[in-house]
């Protein structure tokens, strides 16, 4: 499907049918982020609007990992972390994909409130993510903040987490 959505575009001496974009734009017509960049459209004569272009995207999984299905899922971690993935803990220590998935499954359940998120595309297939996070656990009532910083990558047709460093902060 990729090659022809693709093979479409390349096709059309510049102009893409609008709903055909919009398909593609929303996720509906699977496409590899590579193939849908500003530059490679612009590089065929396509000229698309920001309002078409993905701003987030990574949030939805960043999101996932916080949300309490996710975190005691050892086969759904194993998926959002890559394999060389690493973590700078809160502790001061380095945390590797399977350290996370061995202790994130039978960790307090929390409860997250996630401000001031924000992406910045390092290349096509590398993206920073940085936000604050208010924690609090839901058995003994402790709340904490952290900033929070990440790096997503594009690697076999998906993205996956390759580091992760949460910082306590002042409430």
């Amino acid at each position: 499907m990729q090659g022809v959505v693709w093979s479409a575009f390349a096709g059309r001496s510049g102009s893409v049918p609008h709903l055909l974009w919009e398909q593609v734009a929303a996720g509906s017509i699977p496409v590899a982020p590579k193939m849908v960049s500003r530059e490679r459209l612009v590089f065929c004569g396509l000229h698309i609007s920001d309002k078409y272009m993905k701003k987030e995207l990574v949030k939805q999984f960043e999101l996932d990992l916080l949300d309490p299905t996710t975190r005691r899922s050892p086969q759904k971690l194993a998926t959002l972390l890559a394999d060389d993935f690493f973590e700078f803990t809160q502790s001061g220590t380095v945390s590797t994909k399977q350290d996370v998935i061995d202790a994130l499954p039978t960790s307090p359940e929390e409860k997250f409130n996630v401000r001031d998120y924000q992406e910045k595309k390092l290349t096509d297939n590398v993206v920073l993510v940085h936000y604050i996070v208010d924690r609090l656990v839901i058995e003994s009532n402790l709340k904490r903040c952290t900033l929070c910083s990440s790096v997503w990558k594009y690697i076999d047709n998906r993205w996956q987490m390759i580091f992760f460093q949460g910082t306590p902060a002042k409430n």
